[in-house]
């Protein structure tokens, strides 16, 4: 009936209407019902004619009804009316079944040739519509930003051009609107709402498809002429025209990786608009992209780059009860205020840097969080927990191991890469244990043809502006920053900094044609910069800046020497703040120190310490290096002799062999460097030259010096006295029962250890030990080795029918590690060994052995305290005390035999026989 209807019919019919309100409700039903039959198609996709039928039908019935709104509702102004035409047509000029660009050639021309481009004259009548609206065009601002946004999007370059121009009317409107805060005739001066708007409504519409490199363009160009002749708006106008055309090509970037099974071009297309946002301040933007990024590196496990990420989201929130507003809500959390989303992201970001063996990172998060239950919230019992996490943390940190990842230079060149990638220089942060040439191969495979440059030299024109790919990628090391200046630091503490939280990097690479001539090679360094720290939100950053600068053979010795420097005492640190660690990694970097033909040593530098050359290069500069060359070698002969005594003390029996070869090396290297580069050093190998032998000489102890240190021992609590180390069962003489007598065992210690071998250095403090063979000095940790020698002999055995008293049964011996440059006894103990050889009532003579004294006889079984069950011999039942007289047994004459006929004969023994004899045992 509609397709018969001409304008005339559709006139005469809307005049029947009596009333404006019946006239009212007709159109915005028959406005309704074209919508969803336009949304809803009632006939089959494939049914084209149909469709396209009913679509001029609906077009023209259109334009009959936009002359009588525009006619009849103008004024007095029907708004809802107005708004269901605008999205009625808009509905009917975005249907799939009208992008004529989707169909084939012949049913696109075909179409166009029956029915012409539907879309266009749409899009007149929508124009036409809008300018006729006067006055209300505020009722549909910013409403209609979006629908009008989307129907610009299609891809039709006449509607484009006939409806761009209506964002600038809109930006007009709202610009000249008088704003009711102020007085009279004042305005609003800004298009705030209308930007927002415009720029939220893009980010959708483009992702999901619409838009072009034309729309971006024609869009710029027509809002840049309508702004630039506008003098109010020109200022404002540009701004917005400049940033929605950045805006267009970051989106469009987007769309196109966004699909890409590259998910790290995925990640910069994202970071780009996130940094974008940003910056222009769109906080709904901005936090929509972070959780974007986050997902993408949760699907990566970048478990440290995603808690990067959500950092910058807690950092739009307070640790305040405001209630979250509509921007900074998220749905993956079910949080009401800004403490709580805080707090929940906090643990999420915990958990992911946990992950990534981030300790560090995570405990600063923890400390914030402690502080806020303890000051503000008082809740005890999740602070409680989150301490023991923290802990946790400090603990993984001191004992696990964490790989150190690699960091490399990476340049795009070429204008076959995507533009966030043509012609920069990025640095990448390698994946755990991953090397350059694993490195290469990844991304190689992300870009298959692309073409690998084999030196470091800036490419030409000809490859920049070509339209191939071609890839530099070399190795950088890190320039950590000075985290604790002028303190000592474990070196599982700073090996985080080395790696973590850096921004400057540097490679060398040489420019000397010298040969293996180390004095003679020129290095080219460069000095990168990147735009934000790694590890951050991405595992790469752009280079921000880079500066070159030439390192001569001198300035190269010497940087040389400092770190071979930094690593020996870096060593020598850690072997004594751990005395379990192992020597094989030491002993490697001391022979490439001392060992000249490992790695060429001293040799390589040789014409530096000469005075041919300060007379060749008379420069104070040079002077000055020379000067420092040698103080830097002379430190290195100190810490080389430090490293030999760690080294000697800690050294196994399999590697003695390979500490004397150091040690002899050393000595090699001493004469050397004193003969052929005029250093006096020798004077600095003290561990060649030992001040106190390797054998110990016996000093005596007083007893009554020995009895008060033991008698601490017998304590309940711990001390750290000598008595500790040989009463934990390491000698039979220390060996005690739960019954022992505490004199009995004190006596039996004293008489053991009443003279004690002692080191070079007699004055370090011998401190409480959980193992028998170790001790405690100056805080490190030693192991006893050495075997102490009793002054006195044992006591020869005696030929006596009394059972031996068991103390010299064990022949046990202790042992201790003969440190050089650690003290077994205090000085106060070498003034009472003075004093006791003055004394002519306690001293015995060095040279004569001292004779025992004799013990008295044992009569009890606390006599036999110091020996274990099975080993002390049965004591005698006392049956009667006249037994026990004090006359000696042995002295008494032997009883006469009863003689005489009454006397009674001694009975017979029985005669033997053989009959083995068992005993019971129990």
């Amino acid at each position: 009936m509609f397709r018969q209807m001409t304008e005339a019919h559709y006139s005469i019919y809307l005049n029947l209407f009596q009333t404006d309100i019946d006239l009212t409700d007709f159109l915005m039903e028959i406005l309704l019902v074209i919508r969803d039959l336009v949304t809803k198609n009632v006939y089959p996709k494939d049914w084209n004619e149909m469709i396209m039928l009913q679509n001029s039908v609906f077009l023209k019935a259109l334009r009959c009804f936009s002359h009588t709104i525009r006619d009849r509702f103008k004024d007095p102004f029907a708004d809802q009316l107005w708004n269901n035409f605008f999205h009625c047509a808009i509905a009917f000029l975005t249907q799939e079944t009208l992008q004529l660009e989707n169909f084939s050639s012949t049913k696109r021309h075909k179409i166009i040739s029956r029915y012409k481009d539907m879309r266009r004259e749409t899009g007149f009548e929508i124009r036409s519509m809008w300018f006729n609206l006067g006055n209300h065009k505020f009722r549909f601002i910013p409403a209609m930003v979006g629908p009008i946004l989307e129907m610009t999007l299609l891809p039709e370059t006449e509607l484009r051009k006939a409806t761009i121009p209506i964002f600038f009317d809109m930006m007009q409107c709202e610009f000249n609107q008088v704003n009711p805060l102020f007085r009279k005739g004042h305005i609003r001066a800004k298009f705030d709402e209308v930007e927002t708007e415009i720029i939220t409504k893009l980010d959708v519409l483009v992702e999901g498809g619409r838009g072009d490199e034309q729309y971006r363009d024609l869009f710029y160009e027509i809002l840049y002429g309508l702004f630039d002749g506008h003098t109010q708006m020109r200022d404002q106008g540009l701004t917005f025209v400049d940033l929605v055309h950045k805006l267009l090509q970051r989106l469009l970037e987007y769309r196109t990786i966004i699909n890409d099974e590259n998910k790290e071009n995925r990640m910069s297309c994202t970071v780009n608009l996130l940094n974008f946002y940003h910056e222009i301040d769109r906080q709904e933007m901005y936090v929509r992209y972070l959780h974007k990024l986050s997902d993408l590196h949760l699907e990566c496990d970048n478990y440290t780059e995603a808690a990067y990420t959500l950092l910058l989201y807690t950092k739009l929130l307070g640790w305040t009860d405001e209630p979250l507003n509509s921007i900074l809500r998220s749905d993956k959390y079910n949080a009401q205020t800004h403490r709580q989303l805080k707090e929940l992201l906090y643990y999420d970001i915990i958990d992911y840097f946990d992950k990534g063996k981030m300790w560090e990172k995570g405990i600063e998060l923890c400390k914030e969080l402690a502080y806020q239950y303890e000051k503000e919230t008082f809740s005890y019992t999740e602070l409680s927990k989150l301490l023991t996490r923290m802990a946790d943390f400090y603990s993984r940190i001191m004992k696990q191991m964490r790989p150190e990842p690699e960091y490399f230079r990476v340049g795009y060149f070429g204008q076959g890469f995507p533009s966030f990638l043509q012609n920069k220089y990025f640095i990448y942060r390698g994946k755990e244990y991953e090397r350059l040439s694993d490195f290469t191969s990844r991304l190689q495979n992300q870009f298959p043809s692309a073409q690998l440059l084999k030196t470091l030299t800036t490419p030409g024109e000809d490859i920049v502006s070509s339209q191939g790919q071609f890839l530099q990628i070399n190795a950088v090391s890190p320039i950590p920053k000075k985290v604790f200046p002028g303190k000592h630091v474990q070196e599982q503490i700073l090996k985080y900094y080395k790696v973590n939280e850096v921004q400057k990097f540097t490679f060398s690479r040489r420019t000397d044609d010298g040969g293996n001539d180390l004095s003679k090679m020129w290095l080219e360094r460069t000095n990168l910069v990147t735009s934000y720290p790694l590890p951050g939100i991405l595992r790469w950053f752009p280079v921000a800046s880079a500066e070159m600068v030439n390192v001569g053979p001198l300035e190269n010795a010497i940087e040389t020497m400092e770190t071979a420097n930094k690593r020996l005492a870096s060593l020598i640190y850690e072997h004594k703040d751990e005395s379990s660690m192992g020597v094989g990694n030491l002993g490697m970097v001391l022979n490439g120190v001392v060992n000249p033909a490992v790695n060429g040593g001293l040799s390589n530098y040789k014409i530096f310490y000469s005075d041919e050359y300060t007379t060749v290069n008379p420069a104070q500069k040079t002077l000055d290096l020379v000067t420092r060359l040698k103080l830097i070698t002379q430190k290195q002969v100190e810490l080389a002799d430090q490293a030999i005594v760690v080294h000697d003390m800690k050294a196994p029996d399999s590697l003695r062999p390979f500490h004397k070869s150091i040690v002899q090396s050393f000595g090699q290297l001493l004469e050397k460097m004193e003969s052929e580069l005029g250093l006096k050093v020798k004077h600095l190998g003290k561990s060649l030259n030992p001040t106190t032998p390797r054998a110990k000489k016996a000093v005596t102890m007083p007893p009554h010096k020995l009895q008060e240190m033991i008698s601490n021992a017998t304590r309940e609590e711990p001390t750290n006295t000598l008595a500790d180390m040989f009463l934990d069962g390491r000698s039979a003489f220390f060996k005690r029962r739960s019954t022992v007598n505490p004199t009995r065992a004190t006596m039996t210690l004293i008489r053991s250890t009443s003279t004690l071998p002692i080191g070079r250095k007699s004055s370090a403090i011998l401190s409480n030990m959980d193992s028998p063979q170790k001790l405690i000095s100056n805080g490190n940790v030693i192991e006893l080795k050495e075997e102490i020698i009793a002054a006195r002999p044992r006591r020869p055995e005696k030929s006596s029918s009394r059972p031996s008293s068991g103390q010299f049964t064990n022949n046990k011996t202790l042992t201790i590690v003969d440190m050089p440059d650690i003290n077994i006894m205090d000085s106060s103990m070498k003034k009472l060994t003075r004093m006791q050889s003055n004394s002519s009532a306690d001293s015995l003579d060095a040279e004569e052995e001292p004779s025992a004294p004799k013990l008295p006889p044992k009569t009890t079984v606390n006599d036999y305290g110091n020996l274990d069950d099975e080993e002390a011999p049965p004591i005698p039942v006392r049956k009667s005390s006249h037994l026990y007289r004090s006359t000696s047994h042995r002295d008494k004459p032997v009883p006469p035999l009863p003689i005489g006929p009454d006397a009674d004969a001694p009975p017979t023994p029985p005669k033997k026989t053989n009959q083995v004899m068992t005993k019971s045992i129990d």
